[in-house]
């Protein structure tokens, strides 16, 4: 039922209630809304740094720290790099972290 109201296979959601996949911003928040409940109950504690986000701002920052330690070392340094550049030009993203960015299905740009 889920699966077919979030547009995914069966099997799909099956490895993710299994644990041998981790949704991204984007899936999570479409599992949140056909489920009515908030995106932070989806997570595991150990997915958002041991705490309960207090804002949107604060599960952005979890979503960017979990995704940030899954990147290959090149990757890394390509964010790293890009930050930088931008905290130099204090000028912001050209896409937001915010979480209404991802509901609208975009996914968070780095």
């Amino acid at each position: 039922m889920i699966a077919g109201l979030v547009g995914m296979p069966r099997t799909y959601l099956s490895r993710i209630e299994n644990g041998r996949l981790s949704p991204g911003p984007a899936m999570l928040i479409r599992l949140a809304t056909a489920m009515s409940v908030e995106v932070v109950s989806l997570l595991s504690q150990e997915e958002i740094g041991g705490q309960s986000p207090r804002s949107e701002e604060d599960l952005a920052e979890a979503l960017l720290i979990r995704y940030f330690g899954r990147l290959q070392p090149k990757q890394m340094e390509q964010v790293l790099s890009r930050t930088r550049i931008m905290v130099t030009r204090k000028t912001p993203p050209s896409a937001s972290l915010r979480m209404e960015g991802v509901a609208q299905g975009h996914p968070p740009r780095l």
